[in-house]
């Protein structure tokens, strides 16, 4: 977002990485409150 030559692609990978770890973590906390896996 600072380095202006680059366009802001340290903040596009950033979100990148974010929009696919969040979904993880959700699974994992919803697994271990038995919702994601105890079907």
């Amino acid at each position: 977002m600072g380095y202006g030559r680059y366009g802001g692609g340290f903040g596009w990978r950033h979100l990148l990485l974010f929009l696919l770890v969040i979904p993880v973590i959700f699974f994992f906390v919803c697994g271990n409150f038995g919702f994601g896996y105890g079907y």
